[in-house]
């Protein structure tokens, strides 16, 4: 059965709490090194072993809320305490137009590499500008699931 996610929202959980809405998920990936190795028991030909698995940086943004600083907290408390006491699990869940939960990526061991915050510009026809913060996330898990 397909899912129709043409209307999705995205939502982000930190450590198992609902972290709110998110705008954007992307770059996702995981390669697996193919290695080759040459047949040396006389026959002529090479096989090919799946090597190291390595995942690709991820980038998530949503929309910043006042008063809560937990994106750069986090990449502070990775600068001033180093990224092995600052691994979290992070889940990115993707719903459909009527909010159920439709899919789910989970990061095991995530921890920021990058947080910038978008261009502050002042919107002329609404007199207001939506701010979104920007964070770049480097993984040794990535698993999907349909729910």
């Amino acid at each position: 059965m397909a899912i129709n996610l043409n209307s999705s929202k995205f939502k982000i959980k930190i450590d198992t709490k609902d972290f709110g809405e998110c705008t954007y998920f992307g770059g996702a990936r995981l390669s697996v090194d193919a290695i080759v190795h040459r047949e040396t028991d006389g026959r002529k030909g090479v096989i090919t072993r799946a090597g190291d698995v390595s995942f690709s940086t991820v980038v998530v943004r949503k929309p910043f809320v006042v008063g809560d600083s937990t994106l750069i907290d986090w990449v502070q408390n990775v600068r001033k305490l180093g990224a092995e006491k600052n691994k979290k699990t992070i889940g990115i869940v993707v719903q459909d137009e009527e909010d159920s939960p439709k899919l789910e990526y989970t990061l095991t061991n995530a921890w920021p590499i990058s947080y910038s915050i978008s261009p502050l510009i002042k919107d002329g026809t609404q007199g207001s500008s939506r701010v979104i913060e920007e964070i770049t996330l480097t993984l040794e898990d990535l698993e999907f699931k349909v729910l």
